[in-house]
């Protein structure tokens, strides 16, 4: 599955302004409400920070990934949200996150949502793909980099 399937430009977030973890993944759900507004945005933030209770999604090197499965979503979402200051996020290196790939997925497709986890871990791997994701100026060339990215795999 690539992410650019499931994700648009108007899910891309280049400036989020909160510094704190349930501050950012609010910005990035109400972002998310915004082009899906049958979505419960309360019940889809509920979803993610319960994950995020059982252990954080701050991978380290400034990256996390929360995600979540909601009844009332019906395929995939990804969206992204960047923060150029940091934001505190209980990562594994304890380090500042400024990178935020957040996914949603429906509930029972765990396959499908486990390959987009995969694959946005693929992708981070990569230096040059993260630094590019940091310094893009635009919702759209970060989605132009997204697409890059998802074209050569």
């Amino acid at each position: 599955m690539k992410l650019t399937e499931i994700m648009r430009e108007t899910l891309i977030f280049p400036e989020l302004s909160s510094q704190t973890k349930a501050g950012a993944l609010q910005e990035i759900v109400a972002g998310i409400s915004k082009t899906f507004p049958n979505l419960p945005s309360n019940e889809l933030l509920s979803g993610i920070m319960e994950r995020e209770r059982l252990s954080s999604t701050g991978i380290g090197s400034g990256i996390a990934i929360p995600h979540a499965k909601h009844a009332a979503v019906q395929e995939q979402i990804a969206a992204f949200g960047r923060s150029r200051v940091g934001i505190s996020f209980d990562a594994i290196d304890q380090k500042p996150v400024h990178l935020i790939f957040l996914i949603i997925g429906p509930v029972g497709a765990n396959e499908a949502h486990t390959q987009v986890l995969a694959r946005i871990s693929k992708f981070l791997h990569d230096t040059t793909f993260r630094e590019r994701l940091f310094t893009a100026e635009t919702a759209q060339s970060i989605y132009e980099a997204i697409a890059e990215k998802d074209a050569q795999y």
